[in-house]
């Protein structure tokens, strides 16, 4: 109805046909905005997400699912000062910016996107829907009811990706420089033997 449609994660992306004890209970309300047909029966929806919902129960299931679902009511988080609140802005974009910046998933419109925002409720919605890493981590962050608690979640994901890069980093280098060595060792003996 109105193009509504409410959006769940299923535990496991293999089952074919998911049953609600496939699906985990907390998801997103969202308008569908544009619905394209593809070749082999293949549709792409175009949707916006505006609120977290729990799914209550599934009462049809044939031609689509349709079930009961409540909102998440959310209030605006309550943070001692606008000193307080800036600081957490500044310091959730900069930790995105500063993932941005080292996975190419992310791209630059989308970090921009996220550089303009100034509302903390607004910046911890757009970094959670838009942080390309495992779903199960998303929908940890989905799951979290309060608001303080999903900002220091989303922040330590943050942080913990780039971490996991920096660790990739070193590794990488390390390994490029122990093939370069063999390689240097390689060549001087086969110049030897000549």
């Amino acid at each position: 109805e109105e193009q509504k449609i409410m959006l769940v994660t299923q535990r496991d992306i293999e089952v074919e046909n998911p049953e609600e004890s496939d699906l985990y209970r907390v998801g997103t309300i969202a308008t569908v905005k544009q619905i394209l047909k593809l070749p082999r029966q293949i549709l792409r929806v175009l949707v916006a997400g505006e609120e977290r919902a729990i799914l209550d129960n599934i009462e049809v299931t044939d031609p689509y699912m349709r079930a009961n679902v409540t909102v998440i009511g959310e209030d605006e988080p309550e943070i001692a000062g606008d000193i307080n609140k800036e600081a957490m802005v500044r310091g959730l974009k900069d930790m995105y910016l500063e993932y941005a910046m080292r996975n190419p998933k992310v791209t630059k419109d989308m970090a921009n996107q996220i550089k303009d925002i100034t509302d903390l409720k607004k910046l911890v919605n757009q970094v959670s829907a838009n942080l390309p890493i495992h779903y199960t981590e998303l929908q940890e962050i989905l799951d979290e009811t309060d608001f303080m608690k999903r900002y220091e979640l989303l922040a330590f994901k943050l942080v913990n990706e780039v971490q996991i890069m920096n660790i990739r980093d070193e590794i990488q280098i390390k390994v490029k420089e122990r093939v370069d060595e063999h390689q240097r060792e390689y060549i001087l003996r086969e110049q030897l033997k000549l």
